[in-house]
């Protein structure tokens, strides 16, 4: 029952930015804010420009981005221009007649590519009288791959993972249909082509997480009410066989599978609150006492563990693998916050906090939480981190993504391709820096 509270925070939110009321941010230990969602464009004064990403489909050739200004004198429909300076070789970009919403200036952007469009920034010149200001402007360019029907309806994953040969696995929900949850599907990067796995799980079990090594072995989490509980399963993919081992998990579930370096496979426990380790080589297995709900367990890309603690002194939890020892990073006051999903790169740790619905990063030299702003009525949720410290965040209230540059705390928002209004989900970024997420029944990816 402990763990219910999330879940009606999780869904009341979701409500909430669904249109039936709205959620008031709560502080979190003074937070100060490190970017704003317009900036001063310097040039024009007073001018605050709203920069998204522009996005383009590699496979039609067409794209669209979109610009706000607001706040400079004499600023209207008829006294600003947008003309484009450069954009990359192949691509073509028209912005639009200005239009009035709201107290702002939209424009927006029609892009067309003729041939393969690498990424790159558009640089425009914005005017205002005898004022100018140039704006760079981030350019996507995104794939996506239809998803196939199975039990009746499209596939919708849950989570994804992506292996050092380019492959993407894909889970679904464990209360999907059991055609879906029974099944582990793989996007192979050699063909391009879908196929799958049948994982043989019964009646009531599901897929809760996974994982690809750098060898390119699949390892899931598995929550079962076996004789056995829920266990680790390492799928062999050249058969297609699932070897178990168990872990002590019985009546209980297992969640948020992660290898360290060394090779070692952790996962949470939930009801028994355990972080527990898995020897692939070994095959021992070994559990730690955490308090107080430990969930979102994640490998920083300093190499240490990371975990979220709720209720009774919300924090993240530093956790040493090699020594075993623990740092709290407080996120907030009970009955105030719930920080769930993790990320640790740049230097800091970032996180989302599900009751307050704020993005945040805990500042390294004083060791508190920051607001990182977002849109207003933004609803964060997952979070992924690529090798190179891009942070993207997921809004599947809005339908957007936000993208964190390396050495940015700047939050800019990505649409997702075809402005679709349908997720983003299952999110996971490769080796290689690309995301991968699912919307509208398609497996996108992009850089």
């Amino acid at each position: 029952m402990k763990r219910l509270l999330p879940l009606f925070i999780f869904m009341s939110a979701a409500l909430a930015a669904c249109g039936s009321g709205s959620v008031t941010p709560v502080p979190v230990i003074q937070p100060g804010t490190i970017s704003q969602p317009t900036v001063p464009a310097q040039g024009i004064t007073g001018l605050k420009v709203a920069v998204g990403a522009a996005v383009l489909d590699a496979a039609s050739g067409q794209g669209s981005g979109i610009l706000s200004f607001s706040g400079a004198a004499g600023l209207g429909t008829q006294t600003l221009t947008v003309s484009v300076v450069s954009a990359p070789a192949g691509l073509t970009v028209q912005p639009g007649t200005p239009s009035s919403s709201a107290g702002s200036v939209g424009v927006a952007l029609d892009l067309r590519a003729s041939g393969a469009v690498t990424g790159g920034p558009l640089t425009l010149k914005v005017a205002l009288g005898t004022q100018t200001q140039t704006l760079s402007v981030p350019l996507v360019v995104a794939r996506s791959t239809d998803l196939p029907v199975v039990g009746g309806s499209t596939f919708k994953p849950a989570t994804s993972t992506t292996c050092a040969n380019g492959d993407v696995y894909l889970s679904a929900p464990v209360n999907a249909v059991m055609e879906q949850r029974t099944r582990l599907l793989r996007l192979n990067a050699a063909s391009g082509t879908l196929d799958s796995f049948d994982l043989k799980l019964d009646l009531t079990e599901g897929v809760t997480s996974q994982l690809c090594t750098p060898s390119g072995e699949l390892w899931l989490s598995i929550r079962s009410d076996a004789a056995q509980g829920s266990v680790i399963a390492h799928l062999h993919q050249d058969t297609g066989t699932v070897e178990r081992f168990a872990v002590g998990a019985t009546a209980d579930t297992i969640n948020n599978l992660t290898r360290t370096p060394d090779g070692r496979l952790w996962f949470m426990q939930y009801k028994h609150d355990r972080l527990g380790e898995f020897d692939p080589a070994s095959g021992t297995v070994t559990t730690h006492a955490v308090t107080d709900n430990a969930e979102n367990l994640t490998l920083g890309q300093d190499g240490d563990l990371y975990f979220s603690r709720f209720y009774t002194d919300p924090a993240v939890v530093r956790y040493d693998p090699a020594s075993g020892s623990s740092t709290i990073l407080s996120a907030g006051y009970t009955n105030h916050n719930l920080p769930r999903a993790i990320v640790q790169t740049q230097g800091a740790v970032w996180y989302v906090d599900a009751w307050t619905q704020q993005f945040l990063r805990i500042d390294p030299a004083s060791g508190k939480p920051v607001v990182v702003s977002l849109p207003t009525g933004a609803t964060p949720g997952e979070l992924v981190a690529a090798p190179d410290g891009t942070i993207w965040v997921a809004d599947a209230a809005a339908h957007v993504l936000y993208r964190v540059a390396p050495g940015s705390t700047d939050a800019v928002t990505v649409p997702l391709l075809g402005s679709s209004s349908d997720g983003p989900r299952a999110l996971s970024v490769s080796a290689s820096g690309t995301l991968w997420y699912e919307s509208s029944g398609h497996l996108v990816n992009q850089q």
